[in-house]
């Protein structure tokens, strides 16, 4: 139990989960999804007490060349207590909108749960 109370957490839900939304490690997920390439939607196993949670996210991959990245993008309209959709986008698309990278990626949820 944190210093804060029962209901204050550090980390909240985190997951590290490879380029098919295979989780290799996680807390307080239920299931992941594949929703195609770079699209996956985490849900949680205990409810968080608002949908004003704290998002982190990271894309991993071993395909980005020196000096381009990816980045992890939240859809906020898909935001609910239990239920998060991410997109990992390749910084390296000169498509509009970027185009989405199938890479390994970590998400952390950071907030109350209900």
């Amino acid at each position: 139990m944190s210093s804060f109370g029962p209901n204050h957490h550090a980390h909240s839900l985190f997951i590290n989960m490879d380029s098919g939304a295979t989780s290799r490690d996680s807390f307080n997920v239920s299931s992941t999804t594949d929703n195609g390439t770079g699209d996956r939607t985490v849900t949680a196993t205990n409810a968080m007490g608002n949908t004003s949670y704290a998002i982190f996210g990271i894309g991993i991959t071993s395909t980005v060349t020196s000096g381009s990245t990816c980045h992890v993008t939240a859809m906020e309209q898909d935001k609910t207590t239990t239920v998060q959709r991410f997109v990992v986008v390749d910084d390296r698309s000169t498509s509009s909108p970027p185009g989405r990278e199938n890479s390994a990626a970590c998400y952390e949820y950071i907030g109350d749960v209900a």
